[in-house]
């Protein structure tokens, strides 16, 4: 069906090369700045899938940390800050760290940042 775009969200994007996915895919991957050696293989993970014409994306919610580098091979990077009762707000520093071409600031993180 090439007139959907299917649209995956995983925090173990290993698995995605258990399966196959169309051209009209995007792939994407969970991250939260908590653990940077996790983060890393997370987006290595996501960059390493085989298909040229598959969207990459990262979610960045909640945003708990600062975040490390970001490949040039994700093509959107979507934060958020936590919400509800006992969230933890996220520091500018932690905001300010993420490095990107194209970012999706949620209202959120909006709500936190300067």
């Amino acid at each position: 069906n090439p007139q959907f775009t299917y649209i995956f969200l995983t925090q173990n994007p290993a698995r995605y090369r258990q399966f196959e996915f169309p051209d009209n895919t995007w792939l994407g991957a969970t991250i939260k700045g908590e653990n940077k050696v996790e983060d890393e293989n997370r987006i290595q993970y996501l960059c390493e899938y085989p298909l040229e014409n598959v969207k990459r994306f990262l979610s960045i919610e909640p945003l708990l940390g600062e975040i490390c580098e970001i490949s040039p091979f994700i093509d959107l990077c979507i934060v958020g800050a936590q919400s509800g009762r006992g969230a933890v707000k996220p520091k500018q520093e932690w905001i300010d760290s993420i490095k990107h071409k194209n970012i999706y600031w949620k209202k959120s993180i909006k709500a936190v940042s300067k």
